[in-house]
């Protein structure tokens, strides 16, 4: 698996390519020693919740980032709850927490599906994550991606409905 590429101090998160000023990169010398993580990453996850009741999201698990990502993609697809499970996971890495609730054994044939949707996101175009592939309301019918992480307000005008009262 292919590293990725460094982070720079004051550039792009190399997960979902959106900007980071310096002093906004999560760091935790202890819990996560030699590393940086991208504020935003949660953010799209904990953002579209709001949503649920007005369209359909479809959250499709790849493996892209890490080593890591192939069993955490697999842990989700084999959870009794993945909503709950995933919801669990964002919240603690947005807190900067080390988080192991994505740590398991998936089976063989939920690596070789986690596979089979890495392949499907790279085929769409896709090059960072998170990636929303979506029916542009403005053009029906149109599919159109935007990669990275927006608020609720965004989401919901790219998906044409009204973003909840907050």
């Amino acid at each position: 698996t292919p590293r990725p590429r460094p982070a720079p101090s004051n550039g792009p998160c190399p997960a979902c390519e959106k900007p980071v000023p310096m002093y906004d990169w999560k760091i935790d010398a202890l819990e996560h020693p030699w590393k940086v993580r991208c504020p935003h990453c949660a953010e799209l996850w904990l953002n579209a919740q709001p949503l649920y009741q007005q369209v359909k999201i479809k959250w499709i698990p790849v493996a892209f980032i890490n080593a890591t990502s192939k069993t955490q993609a697999g842990v989700l697809l084999e959870a009794q709850n993945p909503v709950e499970l995933m919801t669990k996971y964002e919240a603690e890495m947005k807190a900067s927490k080390n988080s192991a609730v994505l740590n398991g054994s998936p089976r063989a044939e939920t690596l070789e599906d986690v596979e089979r949707n890495t392949q499907a996101w790279k085929n769409s175009g896709a090059q960072s994550v998170p990636t929303i592939l979506y029916r542009d309301a403005k053009n029906p019918g149109k599919p159109s991606m935007v990669t990275g992480a927006a608020p609720t307000a965004s989401i919901a005008a790219l998906l044409g409905v009204t973003a909840p009262a907050q």
